[in-house]
């Protein structure tokens, strides 16, 4: 393989865009009506497709032979814009030219009629990141848009952006790429790039790829350039930090069966094979949420994404990686039902989930405010605070032991403004531990 597989792999129509079909053909059909208007807003997960679209927008308008309302492809339009030389074509990265001279500049000549297209297309991407008198200047000029003008703007965290700016879009939500559709997609590219690749091995690029499949082809491109022959599942083990199966499920064995000294070594073995310990955490989570069996099972899952936030947070995630197992086992040991009762059954977990990932987008300072804000049973005498779960005296069957692990795990008030904050108020987070919680929250949905 002599290419960018990235670049080459990038689709050149509508119908070739991969897992987005709801947004494709509402965008398709409001092209061919020309109900789209004058801005478009894309907003989703990073890799999933946005850039793409707003590309295939920007073409549609530039080609000048249709196929199947398909830009065709092969005009010098439609090449000049795949070469992205158009001169009608004007992109911004909004993450790195957040300044208003940059919005100013970009602007100054949406006055003019197009030279060879049916509009003039402006792409800005990740708007959200412009300053506040750059989103003044975009929005004055969005207020009354030139008819021969076309503004498409693509963002990762629509939330930040200003209702004044959406409500006068044409708004589509695209979604993180499903299993089936982009391991298919990476067994298509592997045929037709020549690359030798085993079923296991696709199935650990999804896993790493977090539903994008701009970050799945690279792993791809990448793997093929490691593996002269054939991309097997081992080398994408080593590749990628990830444990074998084998290895989680004795880990998992270990938890259940309580075997301590046995659950440390195989933690340890893990990790001086080269996983990540991040990722052998989401592994497990995703075998307890496909294999989970009781209430026990559920809080394991949660706690095992706690986990993750301060196994990020640290320094030495490798070195406290078994003990973050350890304390999870002795959870588990503990018998304690009404915990896992707790956990399962409040509906306030759930909301406790779903906001929490509001968290990693504040600052040190803000941090701690935003944990009060999301402490579960904080207003009802019903409700009971996750983060200081504990046993019940009545129950006979909690012994002394786990009655020190419940001191372990609870969060009081005393330590809650200096602990927690360095587990979830950081600036060091990034989509690998959100979606560790997300993934544990699935668990609560399944049941």
């Amino acid at each position: 393989m002599k290419c960018n597989l990235p670049k080459q792999a990038r689709p050149r129509k509508f119908r070739d865009v991969i897992g987005q079909e709801l947004a494709v053909k509402l965008l398709h059909n409001g092209l061919k009506r020309d109900l789209l208007g004058n801005v478009c807003l894309l907003h989703g997960p990073a890799g999933v497709g946005k850039t793409t679209l707003a590309r295939l927008i920007a073409q549609w308008f530039c080609c000048k032979d249709h196929v199947n309302d398909e830009p065709c492809g092969v005009c010098k339009n439609c090449l000049d814009c795949i070469d992205n030389i158009h001169p009608d074509v004007f992109e911004l990265d909004g993450a790195s030219n957040t300044s208003v001279d940059s919005i100013r500049n970009l602007l100054e000549g949406s006055v003019y009629r197009p030279v060879n297209a049916k509009k003039r297309i402006y792409i800005i991407d990740e708007v959200h990141m412009l300053s506040r008198s750059a989103i003044s200047a975009l929005l004055k000029t969005l207020e009354e848009p030139n008819s021969y003008t076309q503004f498409v703007l693509a963002t990762t965290d629509i939330d930040k952006i200003p209702k004044t700016i959406i409500s006068r879009c044409f708004r589509i939500s695209l979604e993180s790429i499903k299993q089936e559709s982009m391991k298919l997609h990476i067994q298509n590219l592997s045929k037709q790039y020549g690359i030798d690749i085993e079923k296991n091995a696709i199935d650990m690029i999804f896993l790493a790829s977090y539903g994008s499949m701009r970050q799945a082809i690279s792993i791809l491109e990448q793997a093929s350039l490691l593996c002269e022959q054939k991309i097997t599942e081992s080398s994408m083990q080593k590749m990628l930090g990830l444990a074998s199966e084998d290895n989680l499920s004795q880990i998992l064995k270990c938890i259940r069966e309580k075997s301590y000294n046995k659950l440390k070594s195989i933690a340890q073995k893990v990790i001086s094979e080269g996983s990540d310990s991040l990722n052998v955490i989401r592994q497990l989570l995703i075998q307890i949420r496909e294999n989970y069996a009781s209430q026990q099972d559920i809080a394991l899952g949660y706690m095992l994404a706690q986990s993750s936030v301060e196994l990020h947070q640290s320094p030495y995630p490798e070195e406290i990686f078994d003990v973050h197992l350890l304390k999870a086992s002795m959870m588990y040991e503990s018998g304690n039902n009404s915990m896992a009762n707790q956990i399962t059954q409040n509906n306030n977990v759930e909301n406790s989930y779903s906001n929490s990932e509001d968290i990693h987008n504040h600052s040190e300072e803000d941090s701690k405010d935003m944990k009060e804000k999301i402490r579960v049973g904080e207003n009802s005498n019903n409700s009971i605070n996750i983060s200081r779960v504990k046993p019940e005296s009545s129950e006979s069957a909690v012994n002394s032991k786990s009655n020190e692990i419940s001191e372990n795990y609870k969060l009081n008030e005393s330590s809650s403004s200096s602990e927690s904050n360095k587990s979830f108020g950081g600036s060091k987070s990034n989509e690998s531990s959100d979606n560790l919680r997300k993934m544990a929250h699935d668990l609560f949905n399944k049941k």
